[in-house]
């Protein structure tokens, strides 16, 4: 029997996801397909809807997607509940519908596993308050940061975000900030940050973010999620930090391959090894 998944999300023209899948399912001996299929705001439900009737086995949900698929999911796991959004639904025997996020998982993997990161005790510094932000806070809270900072071009954004984690912020007993991009260079002037994320989609769009010099310390590591297939070119927040003395940054296709894997074994109960295949995919 073969397995059948998709990625829904708009754009998904350069998604590496069924790559990435159809690698991991070589790599453990697994029959599946998986496509990537375009769906908008307004056909998302009945996309989901009739991919479920054909018989397939689940999906993952990609930008502007996530928060819709919470909706349309019948059980969520605790990481997709605090985030507010699934990046991965299985679909059940019994017609149900079971949400994850594991895009917090995918990071902290990345961070702690591959980069050797130790989180406890760190000021992060999160640039951006949507949906990738969301996936990312509270397993940052709980992997015992002393402070998370978000800076959003709309501070209103970065505030309801800081309010929406305030009570995970106490139970994990870290410190949350709201800012403005415009406001960065006068907050921690003289301090920085020991981990810089930038969750916006400037990456992918090749946009330069406006930020200032101050917020870096020599020890600072720069994690973008957004990735480049080429390993020859940085994206434009990592050449910005790396022109500003940087010496530890990486992007995100490391997290896009531990989310994968931690999506793929939800669905065939087995984790592929990632480290081969990011080379692969260099």
């Amino acid at each position: 029997m073969i397995h059948r998944y998709t990625l829904f999300g708009n754009p998904i023209e350069q998604s590496l996801s069924p790559k990435i899948h159809t690698l991991f399912a070589e790599q453990v001996q697994r029959r599946l397909t998986y496509t990537a299929s375009l769906a908008t705001i307004e056909n998302f439900a009945s996309e989901l809807d009739a991919f479920q009737a054909s018989g397939a086995d689940g999906c993952n949900v990609t930008l502007p997607l996530k928060e819709d698929a919470l909706k349309l999911c019948d059980k969520l796991n605790e990481a997709a509940r605090v985030a507010g959004s699934v990046n991965t639904i299985k679909f059940m025997p019994d017609g149900s519908r079971h949400g994850f996020n594991t895009d917090g998982s995918g990071l902290l993997y990345d961070l702690k596993k591959n980069m050797q990161l130790k989180l406890a005790g760190k000021s992060i510094l999160l640039i951006g308050a949507g949906g990738a932000a969301r996936g990312v806070i509270d397993p940052l809270l709980q992997a015992g940061v002393s402070s998370i900072t978000i800076a959003n071009r709309t501070l209103a954004k970065a505030e309801k975000l800081v309010e929406v984690f305030a009570p995970r912020a106490e139970i994990a007993t870290g410190e949350m900030t709201a800012l403005s991009l415009s406001s960065l260079a006068e907050h921690k002037s003289t301090t920085g940050y020991d981990l810089i994320i930038n969750s916006t989609s400037a990456g992918f769009n090749q946009e330069e973010l406006q930020l200032p010099q101050n917020i870096l310390t020599s020890g600072t590591f720069l994690y973008d999620l957004s990735y480049s297939k080429d390993a020859s070119v940085n994206t434009p927040f990592l050449e910005w930090g790396i022109s500003n003395g940087c010496k530890d940054y990486t992007d995100g296709l490391g997290m896009l391959l531990e989310q994968a894997a931690d999506a793929f074994f939800l669905w065939e109960d087995v984790r592929p090894k990632t480290r081969m295949i990011k080379i692969k995919l260099r």
